[in-house]
Order: structure tokens, then C-alpha cells, then sequence
């Protein structure tokens, strides 16, 4: 897969930790990551397909965050084949301390043998943030039991926090080994302090078993949320 990261190691990159991994200090704004731009890749047989992780900056006002990462905005990467039957969790496009990112027009077909939770694209991790995620198109499997699978999630909280999911479609997903295992289409994981969802498609996925199958999930949203 595609790795942008602030992690200590070439080894730490490598590894099957990339959503753990430990980074390193940035001091300031001059640190950061700023204006990544991943366009027009096809990926195959990735734990995760593309990763881009920031600085955890601890305190307000957080802007050691990466900022203005832009994945498939020009032209849209294709991700497929990821997770392998992984027992960690498999990403299509993971996200994490990222600030004014936008993930547009991919393709995210994977999961296949994954046995715990396997998210297609996943932005999380930061604190007063804004994400935009719009126009992907995300077919997800599973062999796991009591994990869930989600299409699309954010987690981000504080004030100031703005996620904007437009016109995504999820479909096609099949959880047919599941037991007690939930399935979420567009998933809000965060307080976030604004969530719109607009025109998003969740439909043709089936899930087996007794857990719950979540098309639109508003969470513990911290302010106003905007339907359309």
C-alpha cells in the first residue's frame, strides 16, 4: 500500500502496526505534513491500502495535525484485495490526525478472510478537525463472527469539528459469517461538533446473524447533524 506517516521507523512502517504505531515530536506548524496530494493508484493485496498519519498533537489549538491531505480528489484510486484474512484490522484508506482532508472518487473492494473489525475508509483521531469524504464507492467482506464491518466511519470530536459525507455509495457488502457482528454503512464514531450527510447510497448489503445492521449511524455526535 501507500504509507505517509511521522512514525520513528523504517521498520514501524513496515509492520503490521501501522494504525498503532508510536510518531515522532513535532514541535510546530512547520512540522507538519502539508498539501499531500495520492492520485490515480491502483493497489492490490494491501493490509491497508493507504495510510496517512499525522501528529497526535495533545493540546489545543492542535495544529501540528497533518493538513490538507487530498486522496482521489483529481483522479480516484482503486483499492482491492486488501485485508487477506487478516487478524488485524484491515483499511481501505485509513486517516488519522489529519486536519482539512478530503477523500474523494476511490474504489474500495476488500476485506475478504478478515477475521476482526475491517473498515473501507476510516478518519479518526483528531480534535476540532474537519474531514470531507464524498463520491467513494466502497464493497466490503467479511469472515469474522462477532466484529462489525463498516463502510465509511469518522471519530473526530471537539469544538470546531465538521465532517462533511457526501454522495458516497456502499453496497454489495457481504457479512455472511457473522454471529453477533454489526454492520454500518456511514458511521459517526465521534462527539463531533457538525456532521452532514448528504446523499449517501447504502444499499444491496446483507448481514447474517443476530447483530444489527446500521445503514446511516448519526453516534454520540457532540452538536448539530445535517440530513439530506
Amino acid at each position: 500500500g501507500i504509507l505517509v506517516s511521522n512514525m520513528l521507523t523504517a521498520a514501524a512502517a513496515t509492520s503490521s502496526t501501522v494504525t498503532t504505531a508510536a510518531g515522532v515530536a513535532v514541535a510546530d506548524e512547520a512540522g507538519r505534513h502539508e498539501y499531500i496530494s495520492i492520485q490515480g493508484n491502483t493497489i492490490v493485496n494491501a493490509l491497508v491500502g493507504i495510510a496517512a498519519r499525522g501528529y497526535n498533537h495533545p493540546s489545543s489549538p492542535y495544529n501540528r495535525y497533518d493538513h490538507f491531505l487530498e486522496v482521489g480528489t483529481q483522479i480516484g484510486n482503486t483499492i482491492t484485495g486488501f485485508g487477506f484474512g487478516s487478524t488485524t484490522a484491515p483499511h481501505g484508506i485509513y486517516a488519522v490526525y489529519q486536519d482539512s482532508a478530503r477523500i474523494a472518487n476511490n474504489t474500495v473492494d476488500g476485506g475478504d478472510g478478515a477475521t476482526t473489525n475491517c473498515y473501507g475508509i476510516l478518519a479518526t483521531g483528531s480534535i476540532g478537525a474537519e474531514i470531507w469524504i464524498e463520491s467513494n464507492t466502497v464493497t466490503l467482506t467479511s469472515a469474522a463472527g462477532t466484529a462489525s464491518l463498516i463502510g465509511i466511519s469518522v471519530n473526530y470530536s471537539g469544538t470546531g469539528s465538521r465532517a462533511r459525507l457526501y454522495s458516497n455509495t456502499i453496497s454489495n457488502c457481504i457479512y455472511s459469517s457473522a454471529t453477533s457482528g454489526s454492520f454500518y454503512g456511514v458511521f459517526n464514531a465521534g462527539a463531533i461538533g457538525e456532521l452532514y450527510l448528504d446523499s449517501n447510497r447504502v444499499a444491496g448489503n446483507s448481514l447474517a446473524g443476530s447483530g444489527t445492521m446500521y445503514l446511516l449511524y448519526g453516534g454520540g455526535r457532540g452538536g448539530l447533524t445535517h440530513l439530506t
